[in-house]
């Protein structure tokens, strides 16, 4: 009888499925031409009319001809062939000062991932710079044959960009280009909205505001100004230092935020302390809203279900096709949650998606990717998107 129940669950777990689809790529069909004699674009025109597609798909692969090259994908899709490049590998930079080198790792995980997942040959180089002086150097006298360089730059160093000067197109993924005076047509940003995430929060608010930010972060100033600016009711500032551990001066007895919105303009774990003591002095804000800056996991560890009552937070991610997710997880990627690796994927995917005429989910303005904005609320366990209710998603 045991042998019997175990051949049995052996056999329902050949049948089960994984949370992923699986990764393995589909077969490809590759046309040798074994043929030595040169096809122009009038020949190639000559075997389409001729139904000879077979030869066509063997020769058109390098013609520049748009229609040809039109006509070469419609049939490579047809019969599965592999989508990489005719002019060759992708060959791409990732430039960043040594202290940002982890970001590289996320980068490079995303890039992969994509490529791998589309077919793409490509060639992803990092270097690693001293300071921003080497860097900006390195990228303005330097002939490459790169077809994209990826700087990753923190806000506080935004104003470097304006030195950038290459025609190699640069794009950058953690600035958003209505925080930057730019005029370099070659200069992409893959940034997050936070004005239109903060306009969109802003909205649900009636009742007097009350802001927790960094003083000492330029990113947290600039958004936190904004709020007051554009907040239709009264605001109250409450500035945090970055080394701050007890929030009892702030909190104590604080009736002001109680039945109030609050803002909360900084990192993390500022926020899940800001958001554990409240729940400690017995604080309750009407609402609670956050930019991304605070979209992630880890908050579900640091704080409380009761902490994270009525808390929104406003968010540029689009859900990921679930064949990338599955590249993405294969190498211990998760883009996500992780902004630098999402950027990317969206940045690549727009811009080599332009220049080989096809189709993308993301959109460039005024040399900026666009993103929708999403409202998230925090439940029990997870994220729940609000933007789209009746689909009801979780994260």
């Amino acid at each position: 009888m045991k042998k019997i129940i175990a051949l049995m669950l052996l056999t329902l777990s050949l049948f089960a499925s994984g949370k992923f689809l699986s990764p393995l790529p589909l077969p490809k069909t590759y046309f040798i031409d074994l043929d030595i004699n040169r096809c122009d674009d009038y020949c190639l025109q000559s075997l389409l009319n001729n139904g000879e597609i077979f030869s066509f798909l063997a020769k058109a692969k390098e013609s520049n001809d748009p229609d040809i090259q039109k006509e070469y994908k419609k049939y490579a899709l047809l019969f599965h062939m592999s989508q990489k490049r005719s002019i060759g590998a992708y060959n791409i930079l990732i430039a960043l000062q040594k202290r940002l080198a982890p970001f590289g790792n996320s980068i490079n995980k995303s890039l992969l991932a994509y490529f791998l997942k589309n077919g793409f040959d490509f060639d992803v180089t990092t270097k690693l710079f001293q300071n921003s002086d080497t860097l900006i150097t390195y990228i303005n006298e330097t002939n490459t044959s790169y077809d994209l360089i990826i700087v990753p730059l923190p806000y506080a160093q935004k104003d470097i960009i304006a030195r950038l000067q290459t025609n190699t197109p640069i794009f950058i993924p953690t600035i958003h280009r209505s925080m930057v005076e730019s005029e370099n047509e070659n200069i992409f940003f893959g940034g997050p909205d936070y004005y239109t995430q903060l306009d969109t929060l802003l909205s649900f608010i009636d009742e007097n505001l009350s802001i927790f930010y960094l003083d000492k972060s330029p990113l947290s100033k600039e958004l936190t100004d904004f709020a007051i600016l554009y907040a239709s009711v009264n605001s109250k500032l409450y500035p945090i230092d970055e080394k701050i551990q007890n929030m009892k001066q702030i909190l104590y007895e604080n009736e002001d935020l109680n039945e109030s919105s609050v803002l909360f303009n900084t990192p993390l774990v500022k926020t899940a302390l800001a958001l554990s003591q409240m729940t400690y002095y017995d604080i309750e804000p009407k609402i609670k809203i956050s930019t991304q800056i605070n979209y992630n996991p880890r908050l579900f560890s640091l704080t409380q279900p009761k902490d994270r009552e009525n808390l929104y937070i406003a968010i540029s991610f689009a859900p990921i096709q679930p064949t990338l997710e599955a590249y993405n997880a294969l190498i211990d990627s998760n883009i996500n949650y992780d902004w630098l690796g999402y950027a990317c994927f969206a940045g690549i995917e727009a811009l080599t998606n332009t220049q080989e005429g096809m189709k993308s989910d993301f959109q460039i303005l005024d040399n900026q990717i666009l993103y929708p904005i999403r409202i998230l609320q925090t439940t029990k366990y997870r994220f729940i998107d609000q933007t789209l209710q009746e689909n009801n998603l979780e994260f």
